[in-house]
């Protein structure tokens, strides 16, 4: 289904599952104290025979209150971590903190 959404541009952050099998194709980085992880990642699963896989953004942010973290989805990969988790919080009213 991620796959079909962003080839037809709808865009999306989701929470990702924590056994999903996955390759990091590169670390975006970043400078944010809560941002655990910023990778660029796609699936193999989805991978067809003579196309470039599908990328999406893998984000990790840390809940310092609950502590733990939460890993975001998304297929807007020219958005920033905190920018991508602020749009989930901002969806669901998720709260996190952002103290480490």
């Amino acid at each position: 289904m991620f796959r079909e959404l962003t080839q037809e541009e709808v865009y999306f952050v989701t929470r990702m599952k924590e056994k999903a099998v996955y390759e990091c194709r590169k670390n975006a980085g970043s400078a944010k104290q809560h941002v655990v992880r910023d990778q660029i990642i796609c699936f193999p699963r989805l991978a067809r025979e003579g196309e470039e896989p599908v990328l999406f953004r893998r984000v990790e942010i840390w809940d310092a209150e609950k502590q733990e973290a939460i890993v975001f989805l998304s297929n807007l990969l020219a958005f920033g971590a905190t920018t991508i988790a602020a749009i989930y919080k901002e969806r669901w009213q998720v709260s996190y903190s952002s103290r480490r």
